[in-house]
């Protein structure tokens, strides 16, 4: 799973699929007073059920290419490479 804030929007992905799209609050900000949270959507509702094996922060924007990169080597890395969608450039070998 991964998110962007590319365009002010908070998007989720989940085995190379973009699962949420949410409009961010205009008052949001990433200065260093800004909390960070593993396990919970920007709504502070919905948590994840389940175990974190490997997290991956990103300090600046990503292009398509980089995030596909990122799933495919995160995919191939942890045997789950069967969940991407078809069409990933990844989908039938690591990057």
């Amino acid at each position: 799973m991964g998110w962007d804030n590319i365009g002010r929007a908070y998007n989720e992905w989940l085995d190379g699929t973009q699962v949420k799209n949410i409009a961010l609050n205009p008052t949001y900000d990433d200065t260093a007073n800004a909390n960070v949270q593993l396990g919970a959507r920007a709504d502070n509702a919905t948590w994840f059920k389940g175990n974190l094996g490997e997290s991956v922060i990103v300090t600046g924007p990503m292009l398509t290419a980089d995030r596909q990169k990122l799933e495919g080597y995160m995919a191939w890395r942890w045997g789950t490479q069967t969940f991407l969608p078809a069409g990933h450039p990844y989908l039938n070998g690591p990057p």
